[in-house]
């Protein structure tokens, strides 16, 4: 995975985090961290001018994984050994991302539930080699959705016979 190296200890920092408050639930997963320009060009065309959904309001060099290393990563989770795209998993990591510097794509116009990435922090930036701050480290507060996540499959057991 190339992502940035602080990016990368904050992604464990809110992995870890999220692991020890819903232990029980399903766990993030990464999805992406860099992204070709070729692949960007794909996306921003669906629901554009290729078919499809719109995907992508970046056009190439427009995204934070358009840079090496990555300055954002995507996250997803599965239920029952399936992709879901449940808005509380999403929201309840999303919401501990301040508490260890990071900006949630949940809180956007346009939200993005799945993307995190440096606080404050634009694709301007990257194309001029700005290096990333991130936010401080804070006790995070407990999200009110905590009772509804929905709990991780259990490995089946085999009787003994």
């Amino acid at each position: 995975m190339l992502l940035n190296p602080v990016l990368r200890e904050r992604m464990q920092m809110l992995f870890d985090l999220y692991k020890a408050k819903y232990p029980n639930a399903p766990q993030p997963k990464i999805s992406q961290t860099v992204r070709s320009r070729s692949d960007q060009n794909k996306d921003y065309a669906k629901g554009r001018s290729a078919p499809g959904p719109i995907v992508s309001n970046a056009k190439s060099g427009e995204s934070l994984h358009n840079y090496k290393p990555a300055l954002a990563f995507d996250v997803f989770f599965t239920v029952d050994g399936k992709y879901s795209d449940d808005p509380q998993l999403y929201k309840a990591l999303g919401e501990l991302a301040p508490s260890v510097g990071l900006e949630w794509g949940g809180t956007w116009k346009h939200p993005d539930m799945p993307h995190f990435q440096p606080p404050n922090y634009t694709w301007e930036d990257a194309a001029k080699d700005v290096e990333p701050t991130f936010g401080p480290i804070v006790a995070p507060q407990q999200p009110a959705i905590a009772e509804t996540l929905p709990e991780a499959e259990e490995p089946e057991q085999e009787e003994e016979s």
